[in-house]
């Protein structure tokens, strides 16, 4: 049941992560434009952290698939009778 909730957020957060960056590294370059360079920065480095973020969340989604994997029985639908 753990691994199923767990598998589940990290589904949330592949999908939701890399949405966030974009948007926050878009946001971003409109603050720089309209001159607020503090702004632009602070950003850009939330930006850069939830892309960080994205990437050691596929890291542990595939752990926690493979470990699915692992604990499930094998399934013997192909075997010969």
């Amino acid at each position: 049941m753990i691994l199923q909730r767990a598998l589940v957020a990290l589904v949330a957060g592949m999908l939701l992560l890399p949405m966030l960056a974009i948007m926050l590294a878009g946001f971003g370059r409109l603050l720089g434009a309209m001159g607020d360079a503090t702004g632009a920065a602070v950003l850009g480095r939330i930006a850069l952290a939830a892309a960080i973020l994205w990437s050691c969340d596929l890291v542990f989604l595939l752990a926690v698939l493979g470990m699915r994997a692992a604990s499930s029985p094998a399934d013997d639908t192909h075997s010969e009778q």
